[in-house]
């Protein structure tokens, strides 16, 4: 299993999980009956990655994509933070700790960008992301109801200061 930062050759790839990802979370917004969307959404995410708002890592296994995750920079709520906005794993690669590699990525990606914050929100029923997320020292910072579902809101604190004495010696 290998993590990487996209390539252009991967977009239409990872637009369609994107898709998938909206299907299975219900995000009927993201889709909104629109005939192009996936024209949208990749237009949408290649604008977002020139200008540096969002990151695309990818996990890939035998040179096929297993799954990705969306890291946003530029998030309004958490401007000084590194969002995890989305993570999915294709099904038929699930269950192997794709999405905790993803998670790890991530952390590493905040870490060598000298971000203090990562948040990430998951669905309350999604206890395998739950406990993911628990394991790698997110801590609960709120639950919030949406429609008939409950989401958690993650934060992991990374201390910097550290991390600059590391880099240091």
């Amino acid at each position: 299993m290998n993590i990487r930062s996209w390539r252009y050759k991967d977009i239409d790839e990872i637009v369609d999980m994107m898709v998938d990802f909206s299907r299975e979370e219900s995000k009927c917004d993201l889709l909104n009956g629109n005939l192009n969307r996936s024209r949208n959404i990749t237009t949408g995410i290649i604008t977002h990655l020139h200008n540096g708002s969002i990151e695309l890592l990818v996990a890939e296994e035998n040179d096929r994509l297993a799954g990705y995750t969306l890291l946003n920079r530029d998030h309004p709520e958490y401007t000084k933070a590194l969002v995890i906005e989305e993570i999915f794993t294709k099904p038929q690669y699930r269950r192997r700790g794709i999405a905790r590699r993803l998670t790890e990525s991530a952390i590493e990606y905040a870490k060598k960008n000298r971000i203090k914050e990562l948040y990430t929100e998951v669905r309350e029923r999604n206890i395998a992301n739950t406990k993911n997320n628990q394991k790698l020292g997110f801590t609960i910072k709120a639950r919030d109801r949406r429609g008939d579902s409950y989401y958690l809101l993650f934060r992991k604190y990374i201390d910097t200061a550290r991390l600059i004495e590391e880099v240091d010696q």
